[in-house]
């Protein structure tokens, strides 16, 4: 994992959607406006890898949120979006799912999403 060493790579991102390239470990979105971040495909993201975490961050700055998606067969659960001062947490299980904590929102209708005890 390069994730909090001196290997994390660090992109900032300005008022644009974004796709999160395979080395791209913490992202942060600078925004006036939605935007998008798309994840690379999770196959490629493996632990093995070392690349299967991303971290996106929306600066406190920014006044929209930053919607997460997935690649054309791959999957997402958990949190669906950023809003401005949050970060998220992704992690990849190296074949089509990448799962999200942290931020806001829920990510489309892949389970349940309320109290636990369901």
């Amino acid at each position: 994992m390069s994730l909090n060493n001196q290997y994390t790579k660090y992109i900032a991102v300005g008022d644009a959607s974004y796709t999160i390239q395979f080395s791209d470990d913490v992202i942060t979105f600078t925004i006036t406006t939605g935007r998008t971040a798309t994840l690379p495909l999770a196959g490629l993201c493996t632990p093995m890898s070392g690349q299967n975490e991303k971290k996106i961050v929306s600066s406190t700055s920014s006044v929209g949120n930053v919607t997460i998606a997935v690649p054309s067969g791959n999957s997402l659960i958990g949190v669906g979006s950023v809003e401005p001062g949050q970060v998220v947490m992704l992690s990849s299980n190296g074949t089509t799912i990448w799962s999200g904590y942290g931020g806001g929102g829920p990510a489309g209708t892949s389970g349940y999403s309320g109290p636990s005890g369901y």
